[in-house]
């Protein structure tokens, strides 16, 4: 028995040190990678859509939406009801720090990233603005739709500015699950995902948990 016991402390000890490794790893990596990252991103016409061409209120309802307290957690965020698995920062790790090294840890090494490397050094409104032009919302005609801007003409046929307030959230609509609230393919759960939306913002809905993101009352 208590070979057995030595044998599992044994295990235990290599486990946590193999997990110290690759943690010091990917945050090294990612410390490495995210000057070139970031300058890359903000050169002349990547991002070409400003903050500034986003009324106020969008702002606020996509990050009221997608990560209520993106303004004021570093990066992770396990306890604000409506949270859901990813923050925008977390979000932004795993598209801008891709890897294919032990997909099982996904969820640790964007975690890592977005708490100890991207929050850090990428400002608040620069993680908004990367988000904004860059989040994926679904595709048109086998084409991956990036950005509000792009979605906008994907979707309405329409500018970004020209947009009315329903056709905004109906984007925000789309990013628990681009496919199934596509609005011009699903219109009617688009519909009613916007409605659940607006009983958030409007106070009328109170979130039950940090896995809330559907809005039916229970947590998921």
């Amino acid at each position: 028995m208590w070979r057995f016991v030595k044998l599992l402390l044994r295990l235990v000890g290599l486990a946590l040190v193999a997990l110290l490794a690759y943690s010091g790893y990917v945050i090294v990596d990612a410390i490495s990678r995210t000057g070139p990252v970031v300058d890359s991103l903000m050169s002349p016409g990547c991002l070409p859509t400003p903050l500034d061409e986003f009324p106020e209120q969008w702002l606020d309802a996509l990050v009221e939406i997608e990560d209520p307290a993106f303004l004021t957690h570093h990066g992770v965020d396990l306890r604000t009801p409506g949270a859901g698995e990813r923050t925008i920062t977390q979000y932004l790790a795993g598209q801008l720090y891709p890897s294919d090294f032990l997909p099982f840890m996904e969820e640790l090494r964007v975690s890592l990233i977005a708490f100890f490397v991207l929050d850090p050094k990428v400002a608040k409104d620069v993680q908004l603005l990367i988000y904004v032009n860059c989040v994926e919302l679904g595709e048109v005609s086998g084409a991956q739709v990036r950005g509000f801007a792009q979605a906008a003409e994907a979707y309405f046929e329409k500018q970004l500015p020209d947009l009315e307030d329903d056709e905004f959230l109906s984007l925000v609509a789309m990013l628990l699950d681009p496919s199934r609230y596509d609005p011009v393919d699903h219109p009617m759960e688009n519909a009613v995902r916007v409605e659940r939306i607006r009983s958030v913002l409007d106070g009328s809905y109170a979130r039950t948990g940090r896995m809330d993101v559907r809005y039916y009352g229970e947590d998921e």
